[in-house]
């Protein structure tokens, strides 16, 4: 049986909406509302996630799921990196926790080895093309499906 694949777009500068821990309740229901998509999801069939790895929401994703994957065996996360250097200029805490979420992720696909202008749109297509579900995380309170 071929796996259901859903992959996770996070748009948008709001960083801090998801790494507040818990200090902000338009964060708590955001985080909780994209929690109980995920979970809908995964109980529904869907067993392989594609996530951006974008600092704030991206992370965050890959991190719920990789804590779901405890409750949910069957599920397999796949970090999708557009450029080798990716995380080189981010925060140290940033860059320790994608370290981390990478070296615990089922696959990492790493895109291409240089920056180029197009890279993130390159991100975008690689993972709206791999996945049957596409859920964008465009605001705080506003999580999409196509």
């Amino acid at each position: 049986m071929e796996q259901k694949k859903c992959s996770i777009l996070t748009r948008g500068g709001n960083r801090l909406c998801f790494d507040c821990n818990g200090q902000k309740k338009m964060c708590i229901l955001a985080q909780r509302e994209l929690q109980h998509e995920l979970i809908r999801l995964i109980e529904e069939g869907m067993t392989y996630f594609i996530c951006d790895m974008k600092c704030g929401k991206g992370l965050y994703t890959a991190e719920l799921l990789l804590h779901l994957r405890e409750k949910y065996p069957q599920i397999e996360v796949e970090c999708v990196i557009p450029f080798e250097e990716y995380a080189g200029r981010w925060a140290e805490p940033y860059r320790d926790r994608y370290f981390d979420i990478v070296a615990h992720c089922d696959k990492e696909t790493l895109l291409q080895t240089r920056y180029t202008p197009d890279c993130m749109l390159k991100q975008r297509q690689y993972m709206v093309e791999a996945a049957d579900c596409v859920i964008v995380l465009w605001t705080p309170n506003h999580t999409l499906r196509k």
